[in-house]
């Protein structure tokens, strides 16, 4: 049997950072793409405009077909880029679903377990697959969603299935709040609160981060990778 050990010092220059930024729109998440290096987006929202005095490399998909094909795309030209970005995986997840509800084998309401079954093993593959590109930063983008869970009440990505609601974020390193503060500014909350639950595995981000326009994701990212 062969293995291959590797060193965990400095996995966040050579590995990438591998991060999940929900924030609701108009908040500017789509923006902070072009402060990750060169990067590429794939785009499932159409939001390029937010990036036209940016070069950001963009990818418009529209079904599941063409996800895969840019998927291939970038993990065979990772060498060119330093960020990889999904704009959004909440978007994403609305195109898959409509694009199974058109299958015969799902589109009976009496297999509605059946098609979020499916659902969610599709989307957790998504998400792993480019959790695992190795050599570049990976930022993914999701819409927020209010969830209650009795008297609680938390800040989840908008996903269309409960479960891969849930494990979304434990895929990624680390797992931000993208929103606006009291003083108008944009901010990062990078630890959890009693409303998000957000994570730093790096262990060197201050609870609040703030995100300048022109800086966006730099001064985290040179944090992060110390």
């Amino acid at each position: 049997m062969s293995i291959e050990v590797k060193t965990t010092r400095n996995s966040a220059s050579n590995n990438g950072i591998k991060m999940l930024i929900i924030g609701g729109s108009g908040v500017g998440k789509t923006s902070l793409l072009k402060s990750t290096g060169r990067t590429i987006m794939i785009s499932a929202e159409g939001g390029d405009l937010t990036l036209n005095d940016a070069d950001v490399d963009s990818i418009r998909v529209k079904n599941l077909a063409e996800l895969k094909e840019a998927y291939v795309y970038i993990n065979e030209n990772k060498d060119k880029y330093d960020t990889g970005g999904i704009d959004s995986i909440t978007e994403i997840g609305e195109l898959i679903v409509a694009e199974l509800k058109k299958m015969p084998e799902y589109s009976e309401m009496k297999d509605g377990m059946k098609l979020w079954m499916k659902f969610s093993e599709i989307m957790l593959s998504i998400a792993k697959s480019f959790r695992d590109i190795e050599g570049m930063n990976i930022v993914i983008l999701a819409l927020p969603e209010s969830v209650k869970n009795g008297f609680e009440e938390k800040i989840m990505p908008m996903i269309p299935a409960k479960k891969v609601q849930a494990k979304l974020g434990s895929l990624y390193d680390e797992v931000f709040l993208l929103r606006i503060n009291d003083d108008g500014n944009r901010e990062f909350v990078c630890q959890p609160t009693a409303d998000f639950e957000a994570k730093d595995r790096s262990d060197k981000l201050e609870p609040v981060e703030p995100c300048p326009k022109d800086v966006g994701l730099a001064d985290i990212f040179k944090k992060i990778q110390g």
